[in-house]
Order: C-alpha cells, then sequence, then structure tokens
C-alpha cells in the first residue's frame, strides 16, 4: 500500500471511529430516555419495587457494555494516533536527504511541480537555483569521503542560511543542490544565487584539523509552467558555468 492510500486509510478509520463514538453517546441517550418512561410508569404499578428493580438492573447492564465500548473505541484511537505520528516520520524521512538533513530529489520533484502549479495559476514565477560545488572530486581524492561529507553539508547549510525560510534547499544528486525561491523572476533569482555564491566563498568547513574553502557554480532559471523544461534549463546553464570555471552564476 502506497503512503497515500495508508493516510488515507488512518483518515477514514478515524473518522468511523469517532462516529462510533457519537453513536455510542446518541443510542446510550435513547436508553436513557426509555428507562425514564419506564420508571415513571412504574410509579403507578402495584410492584413497584420489581419494575424498579428490572429497570435499574438494565441501566446498569448498558452503563457497563457502552464504558467498555468506549474504553476500547478510546484504546484504538490512542493506537492510530501512535501509528498516525509515527507514519508521519516515516513520510517526513521519506522526503529528507540523510547527509544534509535537507529536502531529497523525492521531495524536490514534488515541491517544483507544485510550484509550477501555482505557477500556471497565479502567473507567478519561482526562481530555480542550481548549485553545484566547484572541484568537489579534488576535495575527496585529496582529503577523503569524510571530509567531502561534511563540505557538502556545510555548503547545504550556508545556502539555507542565505535564504528566507519560505525558499527550499534540496539535494539534488551528488554534490548539486537545488534552490527554490518562491514569489521570485529572473533578475531576482540571479541576485539571490549571487548572494549564496558570496556566502559559501566566505565560509570555511571544519574537516578534522583543518578548514576547508570552496567556492560553488550556478545555473539559474525560473519555474514557470513546465517544471521539467525549468530544470533542464537551469542544468545546462549550470553545465556551461563548470565547462567555463566560472565562480558565478549563468543564465541561458
Amino acid at each position: 500500500m502506497s503512503t497515500t492510500a495508508y493516510e488515507t486509510s488512518i483518515t477514514e478509520l478515524c473518522k468511523r471511529l469517532d462516529a462510533l463514538a457519537i453513536g455510542v453517546s446518541d443510542e446510550f441517550a435513547r436508553h436513557q430516555q426509555r428507562l425514564h418512561v419506564l420508571q415513571r410508569m412504574s410509579e403507578g404499578s402495584s410492584d413497584a419495587t420489581e419494575v424498579r428493580g428490572a429497570v435499574l438492573a438494565s441501566a446498569y447492564a448498558l452503563l457497563e457494555a457502552v464504558e467498555g465500548l468506549q474504553s476500547q473505541v478510546g484504546e484504538v484511537r490512542t493506537i492510530i494516533e501512535h501509528q498516525q505520528g509515527l507514519l508521519h516520520s516515516l513520510h517526513e524521512e521519506s522526503r529528507t536527504d540523510a547527509l544534509t538533513g535537507h529536502l531529497n530529489r523525492r521531495a524536490f520533484d514534488e515541491e517544483i511541480a507544485r510550484r509550477a502549479a501555482e505557477s500556471r495559476r497565479t502567473a507567478n514565477p519561482a526562481g530555480l537555483i542550481f548549485v553545484d560545488i566547484d572541484h568537489f572530486k579534488v576535495i575527496n581524492d585529496t582529503y577523503g569521503h569524510v571530509a567531502g561529507d561534511k563540505v557538502l553539508k556545510g555548503v547545504a547549510n550556508v545556502l539555507a542560511n542565505s535564504l528566507r525560510d519560505m525558499d527550499v534547499v534540496s539535494r539534488y544528486g551528488g554534490e548539486e543542490v537545488a534552490l527554490l525561491v518562491p514569489n521570485t523572476n529572473l533578475l531576482n533569482a540571479c541576485r539571490v544565487a549571487e548572494r549564496a555564491r558570496i556566502a559559501v566563498s566566505q565560509s570555511a568547513f571544519a574537516c578534522d584539523d583543518r578548514e576547508l574553502s570552496v567556492t560553488i557554480s550556478a545555473g539559474v532559471n525560473i519555474v514557470d509552467e513546465d517544471p521539467t523544461e525549468a530544470v533542464r534549463h537551469a542544468d545546462d546553464a549550470l553545465y556551461a558555468a563548470n565547462a567555463r570555471g566560472w565562480k558565478d552564476y549563468t543564465v541561458v
């Protein structure tokens, strides 16, 4: 069962449990009314003691049954709420890159699709920036992959800190990081890329007994209607920046 289908099943089950609890409460209220009627009728009976005893016995039996059922419903709802919490945690983990702690490729694909749909609806684009760490292979070959991982994580954090809370940082693949900047045209997206470039160039990343400095290149585009085309153009721009050795962004 897919995550979405499972979430839907859990939601429907919770609704049914709520309806059951309400139904039990309503049924108990209706039964109480019937008992009150019987009790009033028993006051005029010649054998009032026997009738009242039967009424009270029925009332206590019903009360115990309802309390038992409500207890079971409460226990099931507690279990389901716990499972919902676990499901939410698993869902978040499935969207998070284990190394950087930011969104992964799957989550990025979902976000850019959502931004493209929003752009079609509002005619308001989002900035798309692909970032690559220059000469990252040299870092891995020279200092080891552990150092490379620390640099990648550090760069991703610097990029995130250079953005707004509403912006998106995602590890797209390898040392490539993708940024989504909502409500941003191409010119402002270029400004964001330049600000990010400067922030990374001015940072140092601790790796064992040394600090490493790196630079980045970036490709900039906007997400307007077609997310696939937006990614292709931004990636082409990044490739051009890498090929020319720029420590800057480029737009194609």
